[in-house]
């Protein structure tokens, strides 16, 4: 299941995400008839393959020609896989030589052959057991790899997304942030008239101040005007395609939005009126006897 879930990083509190191709996109599931290919390694050990011209040990895979390709490939391979950790072999940049320099006849219909790519040992043990596991449950071809099997980042959208796809797990999650966005934002409603050091900031927090609050229930109206359409027309509700870039500006508003609250909120502490430096009389305020 791990395999045949793709890498991902939700950002932006949970509004944005990266997405990397699963491992199985990058895997060739060699058929018997199609002729076997020589074997090279085994469980556990090190071992260089040539994609689509050799196959581990024990298996019927072998790494594709053209691995799946994802947009700005090396700069999501670099944020999402950390620097300090070995990244995956799918996530390797693979160079393309001509197969006639390599010395080596060309199969199937790659145009260029592709270096070998190097498995370590817990790429060939985890292969290993995803072909027993194949055979065991009779899983031919992978599984699917559009949405992860394995969510690592648990999150308001992911548990959306992956989780409870139902109606009952739409509404719970809209009115979570509905009712959070709501309570985050009228402690500030009540400075709508505080004092503040210009005219344009006191403009900008009562704007900000409003887009906070009601960010939750605009959102809600939004994702509710979706699946009303959706059911309309008959298309899949679940299926999120081209929601990235509204999700992305709604959550870069909310996140600039929320920003200016907290810097405008520390820049006024050194811009306070007098009476914030005057010593209050609490017998005004508690009651007393005498």
């Amino acid at each position: 299941m791990a395999m045949s879930s793709p890498t991902q990083k939700y950002l932006l509190a949970g509004t944005a995400c990266l997405r990397f191709p699963a491992e199985t996109d990058s895997i060739s599931i060699q058929l018997k008839e199609a002729g076997a290919l020589p074997e090279v390694g085994q469980k556990n050990s090190e071992v260089d393959i040539v994609p689509e011209e050799q196959r581990l040990g024990g298996t019927n895979f072998s790494p594709k020609c053209e691995p799946a390709k994802a947009t700005f490939q090396k700069y999501k391979a670099k944020f999402l896989f950390r620097a300090w950790q070995r990244k995956p072999w799918y996530a390797v940049y693979r160079q393309a030589i001509e197969s006639e320099s390599a010395g080596l006849p060309t199969v199937s219909s790659c145009i260029h052959r592709r270096l070998p790519v190097h498995l370590y040992p817990e790429d060939t043990y985890r292969w290993t057991l995803a072909f027993r596991a194949m055979q065991r449950y009779r899983l031919q071809p992978f599984p699917p790899t559009h949405k992860p099997y394995v969510v690592f980042d648990s999150t308001l959208q992911s548990h959306t997304d992956y989780k409870e796809r139902s109606l009952t797990g739409l509404i719970r999650s809209n009115l979570a942030a509905l009712g959070l966005t709501l309570i985050y934002g009228f402690p500030h409603i009540l400075g709508w008239n505080a004092h503040f050091p210009t005219a344009i900031e006191k403009h900008l927090w009562r704007i900000a101040t409003v887009a906070v609050t009601v960010w939750g229930t605009a959102m809600t109206s939004i994702v509710i005007g979706i699946v009303v359409t959706k059911k309309g027309l008959g298309l899949d509700v679940w299926n999120r395609e081209g929601e990235t870039p509204l999700v992305a500006s709604a959550g870069l508003l909310y996140l600039v939005c929320a920003c200016f609250l907290l810097f405008e909120s520390l820049r006024q502490l050194f811009y306070l009126t007098p009476a914030a430096y005057q010593l209050a009389s609490w017998s005004n305020y508690w009651p007393y006897f005498s």
